[in-house]
């Protein structure tokens, strides 16, 4: 078998621009489907992502409030991707009802945090029912995966990037 040619650096450049304009591709369609499912959810007469999100924090800093007598202050920026990714999975019912349980756990670590949400987040099936299914929140998965679903950990990232460095993009250039 002969070793494959060096690509030119034309053909190489093409392929990096390619690959980026791919990611950028598959993270517009990942938004797109996230859209039209609000949309459904709209049009089903059930509330939107928006709605859900205010009573979520109004309903956990209220309880947050009863505990602590102040009230929960957001860091939105990080706080809400979280909560949305909660909600989506567990419903708002649910989540209140953990975040419940974990406000009343007098392990000594989260009282001198004052209970944080992301504290929380990293401990949310220890929380569940004990007949509830357990969920797992991809807080761990990489920021700059682009995958389509989002790679759950590192690992599957890091195997999925060599997968598909390993099955490079076709490319034909017109001469």
């Amino acid at each position: 078998m002969t070793p494959p040619k060096p690509k030119s650096p034309e053909v190489q450049a093409l392929q990096e621009k390619l690959a980026k304009l791919y990611d950028k591709l598959r993270e517009a369609q990942e938004k797109q489907y996230a859209i039209t499912e609000e949309i459904g959810q709209l049009i089903s007469g059930n509330p939107g992502i928006g709605s859900l999100l205010k009573a979520a924090e109004a309903r956990m800093g209220a309880v947050w409030g009863e505990s602590y007598h102040t009230p929960y202050l957001w860091d939105y920026k990080r706080d809400r991707p979280n909560l949305k990714r909660l909600l989506v999975t567990l419903g708002l019912e649910e989540l209140v009802v953990r975040w419940s349980r974990y406000l009343q756990d007098p392990e000594p670590y989260y009282a001198r945090a004052r209970h944080p949400l992301a504290l929380f987040l990293n401990n949310v099936n220890r929380y569940a029912d004990a007949q509830a299914e357990s969920f797992t929140l991809d807080v761990a998965a990489p920021a700059d995966c682009k995958h389509v679903p989002r790679c759950r950990t590192d690992q599957e990232h890091t195997q999925r990037r060599m997968n598909d460095l390993v099955r490079p993009i076709p490319v034909t250039v017109a001469r």
